[in-house]
């Protein structure tokens, strides 16, 4: 289903043009690619990819399953975006596959590390703690989310009661979760509750 971002009366250079953000579905994934689409003003729809068996394993290195993703009846089938956004690493053979097939039709965005060189995409934006570096990369401080000015603005004029209640000043911590790489512990959440 397509989604026109809630910007989209502002003056964007790409109001109205559509994208396609492609993710495996994990909320901190599709935060990001949401996060830029809404910025951009674009028609997004989302594209939720869940590659099985040899497929998610060969990730991000392998292709993509073409019968199923990129048959008439499949998840990408023309006419294709002005944009895709993606990130995750099982989303890389999905964009690779999309750039193949569309050309220069499609613009390819891809955010975080591709951990395979910046040419898996017209543009590539890492966070700054990331040492990839290329003519097609851009770093920001943190990675691309939701939250501008106006955002916040908005979640302080509706503070649910039970927030409200608590003495400020108050502060909000968002953390991913367990990954490949970080497991948090119940002595990992103290250390972390005692720094705050």
């Amino acid at each position: 289903m397509a989604h026109q971002s809630p910007q989209h009366t502002a003056v964007h250079p790409l109001a109205g043009r559509s994208a396609w953000l492609i993710t495996d579905g994990k909320m901190g994934m599709d935060v990001q690619v949401r996060g830029v689409a809404d910025a951009l003003g674009v028609i997004a729809q989302a594209k939720r990819v869940a590659p099985s068996g040899a497929y998610r394993l060969l990730a991000p290195w392998g292709p993509a399953p073409r019968r199923e993703t990129f048959g008439n009846d499949g998840l990408f089938h023309p006419p294709w975006p002005d944009i895709a956004i993606a990130t995750g690493r099982l989303s890389i053979p999905y964009l690779r596959a999309l750039r193949k097939k569309a050309g220069i039709r499609t613009f390819s965005v891809y955010l975080q590390d591709p951990r395979m060189g910046s040419r898996v995409a017209d543009l590539v934006w890492v966070p700054e703690h990331d040492g990839l570096r290329g003519t097609n990369v851009i770093t920001t401080l943190t990675p691309p989310h939701s939250f501008s000015g106006a955002r916040l603005a908005e979640l302080r004029s509706t503070i649910p009661a039970a927030i409200a209640a608590l003495p400020g000043p108050r502060i909000a911590v968002i953390l991913g979760g367990k990954n490949g790489v970080y497991k948090y512990t119940d002595a990992c959440d103290d250390r972390l509750k005692a720094s705050l």
